[in-house]
């Protein structure tokens, strides 16, 4: 069932799609990926989206490739917000508490531009996704 009239919204930090509920069954393999079990508690969780009944629009995450949902989608009017222009951030980083892991150096790295990731340094936004409990 291929629905038409979709918006979606391109914001700063997510994307919006409306209606939301009729969106579900066309972003199923979407929303699949953003699927996940957690093993702690034995659940089946989701990462990357929330659905407000009330306003009936799906939140995406900003990352989400606008291709693949217009591909799913199909007839959609795309809305881009520009964003603020915002002061560049100069932080200098202290360690308080050591990384548990590699995993975590890695990632302390890829945020602050060390180690062979100083092209982020140029970077406005950067967007990482690691499992729940991750640290």
């Amino acid at each position: 069932m291929k629905a038409s009239g979709f918006e979606v919204t391109v914001k700063t930090t997510s994307v919006t799609v409306y209606p939301g509920e009729e969106s579900f069954e066309l972003l199923q393999p979407l929303l699949n990926l953003m699927t996940y079990e957690d093993e702690y508690v034995e659940e089946t969780r989701t990462l990357g989206f929330i659905y407000d009944s009330k306003s009936d629009i799906l939140h995406l995450h900003k990352g989400v490739d606008l291709n693949y949902l217009r591909r799913l989608l199909g007839d959609v009017k795309f809305n881009v917000q520009q964003h603020d222009d915002f002061e560049e951030i100069k932080f200098k980083y202290e360690e308080i508490v050591s990384p548990r892991n590699n995993d975590q150096v890695d990632v302390i790295d890829f945020i602050s531009g060390n180690r062979g990731h100083s092209n982020n340094l140029n970077v406005n936004q950067l967007f990482l996704v690691k499992k729940p409990g991750f640290g």
